[in-house]
């Protein structure tokens, strides 16, 4: 039986982000990317993908702010998670100076969104393949297609 996996993106980031996740482990995996554009708060965006993923069971991947909707989902239904892997994220809650950055972004994105995914860019992909072409390009349409009033 082949194992379930369900990939759960970062900020700024669709299903995009996992594409050659997705092709390289379908040939021996049942892969899903949750969908972290459905609900407003981590509790919420848990409880959605819960319902939502066709796996009873699954290995969880969560990205950034998807580790911290992972975290969420292993305190709702843990024994639905069979493995967990968790990249760039955090279980700490924000420090004050990172919530104010947050803040901040959030009130940018009203206005400028390109401006908010210029300024996220160099914290993304690693700095040497920040500026290659494939790599920006795919940050910058995944922000894009997500749209300001899609960011969680």
């Amino acid at each position: 039986m082949k194992p379930n996996i369900l990939l759960l993106p970062g900020l700024l980031n669709d299903a995009s982000v996992f594409t050659n996740q997705v092709a390289a482990l379908s040939a021996m995996s049942t892969v899903e990317v949750g969908d972290l554009t459905v609900a407003e708060t981590i509790p919420d965006l848990a409880a959605s993908v819960l319902k939502l993923t066709s796996a009873k069971h699954f290995v969880l991947l969560g990205l950034s702010l998807g580790g911290y909707v992972a975290f969420e989902i292993m305190r709702q239904a843990p024994e639905r998670v069979t493995g967990l892997v968790l990249m760039d994220t955090t279980a700490r809650p924000d420090t004050p100076e990172a919530s104010a950055k947050r803040e901040a972004l959030i009130k940018l994105a009203a206005t400028d969104l390109d401006a908010v995914t210029e300024q996220l860019l160099p914290l993304l992909p690693h700095p040497v393949r920040m500026n290659l072409p494939a790599v920006r390009g795919v940050i910058q349409s995944m922000a894009s297609s997500l749209g300001k009033d899609d960011q969680n």
